[in-house]
């Protein structure tokens, strides 16, 4: 077996370790790798048997500079192939140099990440970068972040993305923090993708949304009202209400709204009132809404789990609170 090695790369360091990648010529999963250290000009070996392409090495020293490079072994053999080039020299933080923790994720869309971070001290701003799982190179976000969120737009379903986070322009000397945990975008599943329209209608614009982009990971709640219905008139302030402020703190939940209304104008007149997304009026899955939740009467408010599940089968005429909507999202997390 010829495989060509590259040399190690280090993706990220603090104080006391180095976390290493390497490529090669194949892709197999019955591939052994040997990770070599060079100090003080002498190489030894840090293992034998590694079976991915990266490794964090932990107990180093401050001050000392070490190469690395790694060989690769075909499982069940006992020849080993020739070493990659030794890497570029590399050291951890010394320990003047700081670093934030870890960026957490705050909420996601079909196509977007929104990640934060905590910071108690004021900073002219910060520098996040990221990388897929099985990328070893790291793209940087190339503004600088003024707040300590921002939403990163353009990513792919089925990829995972790490995300680190430095400040600029403070006094003391920082480093990009650890990587995140592992996130990905929402996808729609399945069931949900069948049950509803592929595009929603919104208050916010005349165009209709696409609705994966609108409910993929979310919990959602299915509002069946009509202008008609004088409970549905008490109830839709209070229940936008309770949207509006869900909206404002961010909260990973979507209210649609199914009309029972006689024609369209009266759709339209009544959706005037709402901040929700909407099934079109003449869509013919607003119909196949009403048998598909048996509704008999309204106003009704399924809640759902991004799976699709149920969570309630009528929250409508309920004090719906901040943290009514939390208990939802987190019986939603569970299905």
């Amino acid at each position: 077996m010829s495989v060509k090695m590259e040399a190690p790369v280090a993706l990220e360091r603090d104080h006391n370790s180095i976390t290493l990648a390497w490529k090669c010529s194949t892709v197999a999963i019955s591939i052994n790798y040997e990770l070599e250290i060079c100090e003080s000009g002498v190489w030894r070996s840090l293992s034998s048997s590694i079976s991915a392409t990266n490794i964090r090495k932990k107990n180093l020293i401050q001050g000392i500079e070490y190469l690395f490079r790694v060989r690769s072994q075909e499982k069940g053999s006992t020849l080993w192939g020739d070493f990659s080039p030794s890497s570029e020299s590399m050291t951890v933080l010394p320990d003047h140099v700081k670093t934030l923790d870890a960026p957490t994720l705050s909420s996601r869309d079909s196509q977007s990440l929104t990640i934060q971070w905590t910071d108690k001290i004021q900073r002219d701003g910060y520098k996040l970068r990221f990388r897929s799982e099985t990328d070893h190179v790291w793209q940087s976000i190339n503004a600088v972040i003024r707040d300590k969120i921002v939403r990163k737009k353009g990513l792919l379903p089925g990829v995972k993305y790490y995300f680190a986070v430095c400040p600029v322009g403070t006094e003391d000397q920082y480093d990009y923090s650890s990587s995140s945990l592992l996130f990905t975008v929402s996808v729609l599943s399945q069931y949900l993708t069948n049950m509803f329209p592929s595009h929603l209608r919104t208050s916010q614009s005349t165009s209709n949304v696409l609705t994966v982009d609108a409910l993929a990971g979310k919990t959602i709640a299915i509002y069946f009202s009509a202008h008609w219905c004088g409970p549905c008139r008490a109830f839709t302030p209070k229940l936008s209400a309770a949207y509006k402020l869900s909206k404002a703190a961010n909260k990973n939940f979507e209210i649609v709204f199914c009309s029972a209304d006689h024609d369209e104008s009266e759709f339209d007149s009544y959706y005037k009132e709402m901040p929700f997304y909407a099934i079109p009026y003449n869509d013919e899955k607003r119909e196949s809404f009403m048998g598909l939740f048996k509704v008999s009467g309204i106003p009704r408010l399924v809640v759902l789990g991004p799976s699709g599940r149920i969570i309630i089968d009528n929250a409508a005429g309920q004090d719906i609170t901040l943290q009514t909507i939390d208990s939802w999202i987190e019986q939603g997390s569970k299905t």
